[in-house]
């Protein structure tokens, strides 16, 4: 009799520890900008655009096409309150063209389009529309057919400067791209064929893409990740009769969270005010993985211990301690009886590879200051 009691006892114990569960919850999005790769300082920035040594104001070539797109950085109409300058300069662009007849008996292997040779295109008239094995009708010796071939080549000098007139970076950039019309039966139609393939590739274009890349992986204007929804698990008990009283700190810990998220969306470089939102987050969630399996402590099973190390691992993403998250991602054990996307702490894996690659970044800025 005592033997089955204690069974019922244990078994009671049992399923009262399996009787918890980890519900997520997309508590926010956000952005994270990256880590400058310029000895520059942290935090939201003024900066102003400069074309050919005068301000860039609303309207001109620079002003448009060279923003950069990141809401901590402001762009300003009075140098005198930026923090840098990005001065573009000596555009030069050049755009050849030549024209090959197609002649059978003498093929070339490369034409010259202004200073510049490139390779001609060497399948004979029609033949990308041929079966295999089909003799094209096109090979004959009238010569009607024309490819047309273009140069696209854009110049320009861009440098970076500070409000002490040092040079932070500088660079003569010069982008070249070849186009060519395919064998056409008109000398006009080849012309405009290699014009309209040519279009996408304007100074306006080639501009942005470099501004966007270049200039903003520079000065710490890209994300490591963008308008991402955040994940965090509350700890629920499955049994209804049970108010959820022994997650209380956890669980008001994800909320402290959630509202820290609140801060660094309107200013994700306010650490301050983030640390004060979420007083105590950090002792909480480390003291209940450091009391997993003592006494008090059996409602805390394997799915709420790995629901904690993530919540931790978002907590120091937060605060942009990233090593310390990759450590606690890691730590994540996922159910392998749940399989597809959707099953709990899907991404931890993934989160963990990405906060090594943050945390290399950070490092590779404090760097420039030693």
């Amino acid at each position: 009799m005592i033997k089955k009691i204690l069974v019922l006892f244990f078994s009671f114990v049992a399923m009262t520890i399996s009787a918890q569960e980890a519900e997520p919850e997309v508590i926010g999005k956000l952005s994270m900008s990256a880590y400058p790769k310029l000895k520059m300082s942290l935090g939201k920035k003024v900066y102003a655009l400069v074309e050919n040594g005068v301000l860039a104001e609303d309207g001109t070539f620079t002003a448009t096409v060279a923003q950069l797109h990141n809401e901590s950085f402001i762009r300003t109409d009075n140098p005198a309150e930026a923090d840098f300058l990005v001065r573009y300069s000596k555009f030069e662009a050049v755009t050849p063209m030549a024209i090959d007849k197609f002649n059978p008996m003498h093929r070339k292997q490369k034409i010259k389009v202004g200073a510049f040779w490139v390779p001609t295109r060497t399948d004979p008239p029609g033949s990308s529309q041929m079966k295999p094995g089909q003799i094209p009708t096109q090979l004959n010796s009238s010569n009607k057919y024309y490819c047309a071939y273009m140069h696209l080549d854009f110049a320009f000098h861009v440098a970076i400067t500070l409000p002490d007139k040092s040079i932070a970076y500088k660079e003569d950039v010069k982008l070249g791209k070849n186009f060519n019309s395919g064998w056409m039966p008109s000398e006009g139609a080849a012309v405009g064929k290699v014009q309209e393939e040519a279009s996408v590739m304007t100074y306006e274009a080639v501009v942005s893409e470099y501004s966007n890349k270049k200039i903003s992986g520079l000065v710490g204007a890209t994300f490591m990740f963008k308008e991402k929804d955040i994940v965090c698990y509350f700890a629920r008990p499955k049994k209804r009769s049970s108010n959820g009283a022994e997650y209380l700190e956890i669980n008001d810990a994800v909320n402290k969270l959630k509202s820290g998220l609140g801060y660094l969306k309107e200013d994700e470089w306010n650490k301050e005010a983030f640390a004060m939102e979420t007083e105590g987050v950090e002792e909480v969630l480390k003291t209940a993985l450091d009391s997993v399996g003592s006494e008090n402590y059996e409602h805390i099973n394997k799915e709420i211990e790995s629901a904690i190390h993530y919540n931790l691992g978002i907590y120091y993403v937060f605060s942009k301690e990233f090593g310390k998250a990759a450590a606690q991602f890691k730590a994540v054990e996922t159910d392998p009886k749940e399989k597809g996307k959707d099953r709990k702490f899907a991404d931890a894996a993934a989160l963990a590879k990405d906060c090594e690659k943050w945390q290399k970044e950070k490092d590779a800025y404090e760097a420039l200051w030693k």
